[in-house]
């Protein structure tokens, strides 16, 4: 009596392992809005990627690279529409490009993506409607730093959001510095500020200064934090990573 069962999971496994690159020509369409998962709010401005999927052995999809996007109008709102071209196995959406090789072309200084939903599959079909992608609007965050000794004359400045694909940048020079870096944070989230200092000659010895601060911020739009630090001496050392 158990033999019809057998059969049809036989079966359900053998259509999904024959199943075919999408035929070009497909209509794929998409319809959906970006929303801040904390805030609640509808992001404006923000590109949505449709990405390519491909066969990666038995019932496995790996999606890579861009093939479309479109960018959220001012009610946050997207639409996409794309013609099969008959190479890809499945579609996702995703606010990346999905593309290890190629940088994010997600606008770091506003929107980041949810690193608990990186990507949307169309699970086989070819529309979504109603979708809704969570992201995270950064807020700003002015970091007021003063460092009254750093004779190595440089010092370099890493914001990363705990959510963050990607760090920025801040290269600071002089022998004493007390400036300002107007920033982004991840408003009610963990961020991670750095200071180091990489000059050649610590490379000689393999090594280098670092130091790194956890900053909670709230929802506040500015965030506002002081960093002293007497001397450049006073970052301590650690081995380069290999």
């Amino acid at each position: 009596m158990k033999l019809p069962g057998i059969l049809l999971v036989l079966t359900v496994i053998s259509i999904s392992a024959c199943r075919k690159n999408i035929q070009a020509g497909v209509n794929i369409q998409a319809d959906g809005f970006v929303i801040d998962s904390v805030k609640n709010k509808k992001l404006a401005n923000v590109t949505v990627y449709l990405i390519s999927g491909h066969e990666s052995g038995f019932q496995n999809v790996y999606y890579y690279g861009a093939v479309d996007s479109a960018v959220t109008n001012t009610d946050g709102s997207f639409s996409i529409k794309y013609t099969a071209d008959g190479k890809s196995y499945d579609y996702a959406l995703s606010l990346t490009n999905m593309d290890p090789n190629a940088p994010n072309h997600f606008n770091f200084n506003a929107v980041m993506p949810d690193r608990m939903h990186p990507f949307y599959s169309f699970d086989f079909k070819s529309q979504l409607s109603d979708i809704a992608i969570s992201a995270r609007e950064l807020n700003f965050m002015k970091i007021h730093l003063s460092v009254l000794s750093n004779p190595y004359d440089t010092l370099l400045v890493f914001v990363n959001p705990s959510y963050g694909l990607d760090q920025m940048e801040y290269d600071i020079y002089g022998n004493n510095i007390d400036t300002t870096i107007l920033t982004r944070s991840l408003p009610e989230g963990q961020n991670f500020v750095s200071y180091e200092i990489i000059t050649n000659q610590l490379r000689d010895s393999i090594m280098f200064r670092e130091i790194t601060d956890t900053i909670t911020t709230n929802l506040s739009d500015t965030f506002v934090i002081q960093k002293n630090i007497s001397s450049a001496y006073d970052i301590p050392l650690a081995v380069l990573p290999h």
